[in-house]
């Protein structure tokens, strides 16, 4: 018991590890000088930056080769719901109603609930005339914030397994039944799916998707390695008995809610062929400020006490500071490896060189700002980059002084038919 009750604080461990770092360097600097001072901020940010992005993903690939959780799936058919949160969903919301109806899951087993909030345009209309096809509505009448909508949903559920999705969230016809079958293993409390961004993006498309199989690579090496961190928000699935509900204000719902599944002892687990498809971001402004957002929401969530995570878990602790932590601080990194490069450019040539490279990449990434230029391979990367680092930076500063609404900021969205269809 008194190792069940020990704890990791993630955002309490990164200010101390910080302190003594920055305390390392100021001894180096009194001791031997400016130069050496800055020399070792380099080479700490560099080799932080090369941690998150290429170190710590070799390493959980070679360990998850070699040491494998595998999970039990088997025939598994609980009662599921189906819970989609919506606000001013009019353009999507009948497609989506008809793509959960004509889902391949036992009927009598599949409770659809729409949980809508604060929407004033003809969401709850179009959701009522689907009343006698069982369809569930819940009317909160003042927009809150979608965490809000779930933890008073969430309470009126009896069903044994809750799949959040999105409003604009399109699933394949076995995507529920492909997700609830890794509940055939008593371990296993959450399971994420994997939507497929589709549409032309912004010309963002090429340099987005290679992201987005990177990071569902990483996951799934997480996954079978013992559990990952956070999910998938537009499709995933938990016990409803693992619902811990988060604090109100809560912006990411997709991590606070299966890391509560995780601190329980249950796995969170990927699912690669519990498919869904959304369209991605229609311009580079709504996809920094989607980025920022996530980064401000992952800041707020890690200063909180819910954070915390058992110490008897160290993968999940290393999974928690290498994949995520680690890497909403790369702002930060790359812009002291940039200025320690470049106040060492005038007395070293190597330095000089390792500016100059640096600076090249962020040119690179400043021509994507045309977007037919972004559709370069190289410049489209760079581009990609440099967005989601700058909106890191920003979702970085308004998470630590709690400006980020919680409510999200509403974009026009495409009617269905443009590239995403309703199966």
């Amino acid at each position: 018991k008194a190792d069940e009750a020990r704890t990791f604080a993630p955002w309490p461990a990164v200010l101390t590890v910080a302190g003594i770092v920055c305390l390392g360097i100021s001894v180096l600097g009194f001791t031997r000088g400016v130069t050496a001072a800055l020399q070792a901020v380099f080479w700490l940010s560099l080799s932080a930056l090369a941690y998150v992005y290429a170190i710590y993903p070799l390493l959980i690939f070679v360990i998850s080769s070699r040491v494998r959780r595998l999970v039990h799936q088997g025939p598994c058919e609980p009662t599921v719901c189906l819970f989609i949160t919506a606000n001013d969903e009019e353009p999507v919301i009948e497609a989506k109603i008809r793509n959960a109806l004509a889902l391949d899951y036992p009927r009598d087993k599949l409770e659809i609930v729409v949980a809508s909030d604060g929407s004033v345009d003809r969401t709850n209309d179009i959701v009522r005339s689907f009343a006698s096809s069982g369809v569930k509505l819940l009317d909160f009448p003042e927009r809150r914030g979608k965490i809000a909508a779930i933890n008073d949903g969430i309470a009126s559920v009896t069903a044994d397994v809750v799949v959040f999705s999105d409003a604009n969230t399109f699933l394949e016809p076995a995507a529920i039944r492909t997700l609830v079958r890794n509940f055939a293993d008593e371990s296993v409390g959450a399971v994420s799916g994997d939507v497929i961004l589709e549409g032309e993006r912004a010309a963002l498309a090429e340099s987005e998707d290679l992201y987005y199989r990177y990071e569902r690579w990483l996951q799934a090496c997480e996954s079978r390695v013992g559990t990952m961190v956070g999910v998938d928000g537009a499709l995933y699935a938990i016990r409803r008995q693992l619902f811990v509900p988060p604090p109100a204000d809560t912006i990411l719902d997709d991590m606070a809610i299966p890391m509560a599944v995780a601190r329980a002892g249950a796995r969170v687990v990927f699912e690669p062929d519990a498919l869904a498809h959304e369209r991605g971001s229609e311009t580079a402004v709504e996809e920094f400020v989607r980025k920022a957002r996530v980064v401000a929401g992952a800041v707020q969530f890690l200063r909180r006490p819910d954070s915390a995570v058992p110490r008897r878990n160290r993968q999940l602790i290393v999974t928690l500071i290498s994949h995520k932590t680690l890497r909403w601080l790369s702002p930060i990194f790359a812009f002291l490896a940039f200025v320690s490069s470049v106040l060492l450019a005038t007395s070293s040539s190597m330095f000089y060189l390792l500016a100059m490279a640096q600076l090249a990449f962020m040119v690179t990434g400043l021509v994507g700002c045309w977007p037919r230029l972004r559709r370069l391979g190289l410049i489209g990367i760079a581009h990609y980059f440099w967005l989601v680092q700058a909106a890191a930076a920003v979702g970085f500063v308004r998470g630590l002084l709690g400006q980020q609404p919680v409510a999200w900021r509403r974009f026009q969205r495409a009617t269905v038919g443009a590239g995403v269809e309703a199966v």
